[in-house]
């Protein structure tokens, strides 16, 4: 889209950055099975989040786009396998959603929005269902404290005069 002439027009990049397994590491990595299909590597060969912040703002910069870095969807299902247990614990993924903001923060994503502040429904075998902060009956997961937590502290700082 950038290389298509819409530079003057955005004001931020914006990505959906979800993972499969842990928050540093995204899909799409640089390998053959995604250059082949896509035709183009959004990370490195480790498939890392921080390259994958980096390979934007490089094409941001290479067709003189803004480098700002919206992460507007991305989150942690809490869905249970078929043997009952969860794929992703709901103490999992309070740390999963904790490690990506506070990467996010670290390397310099302007915006980051967490998906969802709600279980869309109560199926607890549904992948959809499950990304929220809060159960379907809006009791808290362990990931709502935690957020809460964390944005309580980072509210206010400054990341330039952060060393």
């Amino acid at each position: 889209m950038i290389a298509l002439g819409l530079v003057p027009q955005v004001d931020g990049l914006t990505d959906h950055p979800y993972g499969r397994d842990i928050p540093e590491v995204v899909p799409y990595a640089n390998n053959p099975y995604f250059l082949l299909r896509d035709g183009i590597a959004t990370a490195d060969t480790n498939g890392t989040f921080a390259s994958q912040v980096s390979m934007f703002r490089e094409q941001a910069k290479k067709y003189r786009a803004t480098e700002k870095l919206w992460h507007t969807e991305w989150g942690y299902s809490t869905e249970r396998s078929k043997a009952g247990k969860p794929a992703i614990s709901e103490d999992a993924q309070a740390v999963y959603i904790l490690r990506r903001i506070l990467e996010s923060e670290g390397i310099g994503v302007e915006h980051t929005f967490v998906y969802d502040f709600k279980d869309d429904g109560a199926d607890p075998y549904s992948n959809e269902q499950n990304f929220g902060l809060i159960h379907n009956d809006l009791s808290a997961k362990p990931s709502f404290f935690a957020l809460q937590r964390v944005t309580s502290t980072l509210a206010g700082i400054d990341r330039k005069s952060v060393v």
